[in-house]
């Protein structure tokens, strides 16, 4: 009934679970024991537990408290994975939020297809302009040719009037 045959009992009992930082065993009287066990889930979450006084072998209390605290632990951890139900105005919140995201997105949806073919339109018109403008480029070029406008300053290119 050492303290370290206590220790060893916690330990073997936490299968590798359980790590200790501390641990002290108190006699209160009349044959009965307290024991502390200080020290750490694998997790990484703390425990810090003091036994009920008890009578008996400590290093079996010892077992029995590592096992307490393991099985303990299991039940904590499978709670945590389970998705816990939203009360009810979260969850109208939330879903009403999603009918607003769906709704915006939705919309900008329609403006995304109208500003593309906005976009697509403006560049028709600009293609039927431009066209437009090199007509004009090319009709302003005849007439000029026409009236013998432009000129590079020499003598009229006529052959009648070629001397050579």
């Amino acid at each position: 009934m050492s303290m370290a045959d206590v220790r060893a009992a916690f330990i073997l009992a936490g299968g590798g679970d359980l790590s200790l930082t501390d641990a002290a065993m108190r006699h209160v009287g009349e044959g009965a024991h307290v024991l502390q066990f200080v020290g750490a889930h694998r997790d990484g979450a703390r425990f810090d537990h003091i036994s009920p006084p008890f009578r008996g072998d400590p290093d079996q209390r010892a077992r029995e408290i590592a096992a307490e605290l393991v099985a303990a632990a299991t039940v904590i951890n499978q709670q945590e994975d389970r998705p816990m139900p939203a009360p009810a105005p979260i969850a109208g919140l939330a879903s009403t939020l999603r009918d607003h995201l769906r709704e915006a997105t939705a919309r900008a949806d329609q403006v995304a297809r109208r500003a593309k073919e906005s976009v697509s339109n403006l560049h028709q018109v600009l293609d039927a302009a431009e066209g437009t403008v090199q007509q004009l480029d090319t009709a302003a070029a005849d007439i000029q040719a026409a009236l013998g406008l432009s000129t590079n300053g020499g003598p009229p290119l006529d052959p009648a009037n070629h001397d050579d």
